[in-house]
């Protein structure tokens, strides 16, 4: 059936007459108000939008969009201090500081804690027994699927989940890494710290930037956005 008038109020009350789970629009064209409603309809959305041709999609109505959608998300603030308030010597921000480890002085990982995976189980996949799309990198028994990973200035990076912590007996990963090179995430976050490679970081770099957390949502499967904008 072909509907052409109150498009909007018809595809926002469809599920009250037929049993729907999901709503998928692909559209040319979009508004923010509508956006703005799917986070009441009781069931996930998908938009993909952007056909526009040679006018192209206007800046302003990109980033509106996207204020929405980070607006909406549950959103997981995963500390960068240990449960002293300080940046942990070899692990966390300086994993690659302890001249013990099979590491080097930029690798960094953050953690996860138990309460983060209960608080945002969506979030946090059950470790997996052994990877379904093992890409040739890394060590052959790690146990998950790397995700990608894109930060709040665009800059993007391969991800992994990995170390291992048991809730109600299913294990979960501990960490969040850049992957293969864990050195790759911590050389970003120390450039954007303004800590020279190599060099540990401390609380008072954190102070100094100005905040000592790192948002994660879920972008869609196996992409996470991380935030760490001011």
């Amino acid at each position: 059936m072909l509907y052409t008038e109150n498009l909007e109020e018809i595809i926002f009350h469809r599920h009250e007459m037929f049993a729907s789970d999901e709503l998928i629009i692909l559209s040319g064209y979009v508004g923010p108000k509508p956006i703005e409603r799917l986070q009441f309809l009781p069931f996930q959305s998908k938009v993909i939008y952007g056909m526009y041709g040679s006018e192209g999609i206007k800046s302003a109505l990109h980033y509106s969009l996207i204020d929405i959608q980070n607006a909406i998300d549950t959103v997981c603030l995963l500390s960068l201090t240990g449960k002293e308030g300080e940046v942990q010597n070899a692990a966390g921000l300086n994993w690659g500081q302890n001249p013990a480890n099979h590491t080097t002085k930029n690798d960094s990982y953050i953690k996860i804690s138990i309460q983060d995976i209960k608080n945002h189980p969506e979030l946090f996949p059950p470790k997996q027994v052994n990877p379904l799309r093992f890409d040739g990198r890394g060590r052959l028994h790690r146990h998950n699927d790397n995700i990608d990973i894109i930060w709040d200035d665009d800059v993007s990076m391969a991800g992994l989940f990995f170390g291992n912590q048991t809730i109600d007996g299913i294990m979960y990963p501990k960490q969040v890494s850049s992957f293969p090179h864990a050195s790759e995430m911590g050389k970003y976050l120390r450039k954007r710290l303004h800590v020279p490679d190599g060099q540990p970081v401390r609380k008072h770099h954190l102070d100094r930037y100005g905040r000592s957390t790192i948002g994660i949502s879920l972008l869609s499967e196996g992409v996470y956005r991380f935030d760490f904008s001011l």
